[in-house]
């Protein structure tokens, strides 16, 4: 089995294919399910179609949005500037090229790179490979220059077709939209889809301590993988 992951520059203009081949000396693959692709798929299926390919689905055992959040929380508290919400890289590079207008970028990885560097160092996964689906190409290919040991990040769309999942099922809603942050006591402005997030960044009250991003309109569940 072979998945491809393309790595695109902010312009546009370059790509790069980064290729993983399943290495037969080790006996099993496990897989890690994103919450977008989990929500398209029915479990029972899904769970048919990697026994038959020698897979097994694993799952974090830290609590990782719970953990994230406060992180963010935290670093609100002692920041004198805005903080950017950086889990979606498409927002995060998009607002680079707009100007960050006084803000600060949040040095805190997407919850869904924490929980693939969890998996990549339990120790009940050391006998396999690892392969960590994304509801876009940009989360995918952030996580592949982490170059996490025996661990490899995919598209969910790559992922399904090459396991002959073909009954993945569009999402109307998101189980990943934005308000993450509304369990917060924190003055957080929102904004999802790439006009939006455009026209609330020059725009973001002064008393702003948290901008929330998310490059698709609505959620990841309209990502460029899924």
């Amino acid at each position: 089995m072979m998945w491809k992951t393309f790595n695109l520059s902010e312009e546009g203009a370059m790509q790069i294919i980064v290729s993983f081949t399943v290495n037969h000396d080790i006996q099993m693959t496990y897989v890690y399910i994103n919450p977008v692709t989990d929500r398209m798929t029915d479990s029972k299926r899904l769970e048919f179609a990697l026994r038959s390919h020698q897979m097994k689905r694993v799952f974090c055992q830290e609590n990782w949005p719970l953990k994230v959040l406060k992180e963010y929380s935290t670093l609100v508290e002692q920041s004198d500037k805005t903080v950017l919400d950086t889990r979606c890289p498409m927002a995060v590079r998009l607002l680079r090229t707009l100007g960050l207008h006084d803000m600060v970028e949040a040095p805190i990885a997407p919850i869904l790179l924490s929980c693939a560097k969890e998996l990549s160092h339990r120790e009940d996964l050391v006998d396999g490979q690892i392969v960590v689906t994304t509801p876009c190409m940009a989360l995918a290919e952030q996580g592949n220059l982490l170059k996490l040991p025996r661990t490899t990040f995919v598209t969910a769309r790559e992922f399904l077709l090459e396991i002959g999942y073909h009954t993945a099922k569009r999402l109307d809603s998101s189980p990943i939209p934005p308000g993450f942050f509304d369990s917060l006591a924190i003055a957080t402005v929102s904004a999802s889809g790439k006009e939006e997030i455009a026209e609330k960044a020059v725009s973001l009250p002064k008393d702003t301590e948290l901008f929330e991003v998310l490059f698709c309109p609505g959620g990841c569940h309209n990502g460029d993988g899924v």
